[in-house]
């Protein structure tokens, strides 16, 4: 899915700063694209980045709703939070995924992607029993999980 996201960067340096807003404007246009790259670099690498070294025995799931700006229209759009604990008892994130909804298809893609990086059969999944959630627990990828 591709996504344009408008940061009013220019809006934000002139405030907190009380720069002048042609100055911020102008510094905001040369380093927003390069913020953008080395953002999206970052953001490549969380994504793909593998799970098959460590063991998360307990992985918990929920979803949050954020207006979003996609094509020049707002609207509000789910963002699924994976956190799993390691078997040292140390939590880390696992995936952050924008997704339209909760749905059935978002958790199945959400949990297929996880797999597909090496995540192993956890032992215990929390969750706040999301009907997309609980439907997904019946499908292969949840139920590899």
């Amino acid at each position: 899915m591709q996504k344009t996201v408008h940061v009013p960067l220019a809006v934000m340096w002139r405030i907190a700063g009380g720069v002048p807003a042609a100055v911020a404007e102008a510094v905001a246009a040369v380093r927003i694209p390069e913020l953008a790259t080395r953002n999206n670099k970052k953001e490549a690498q969380f994504r793909s980045h593998s799970l098959t070294d460590t063991r998360y025995p307990v992985i918990w799931t929920d979803a949050l709703y954020e207006k979003v700006r996609m094509d020049d229209r707002v609207f509000s759009m789910a963002v699924m939070v994976v956190c799993g604990v390691n078997e040292q008892g140390h939590r880390d994130i696992l995936a952050v995924e924008p997704m339209l909804d909760e749905s059935k298809e978002s958790y199945s893609q959400l949990f297929q992607s996880l797999l597909d990086r090496g995540l192993k059969t956890p032992l215990l999944v929390v969750s706040d029993a999301n009907k997309g959630l609980i439907a997904d627990d019946r499908s292969d990828a949840a139920g590899s999980l």
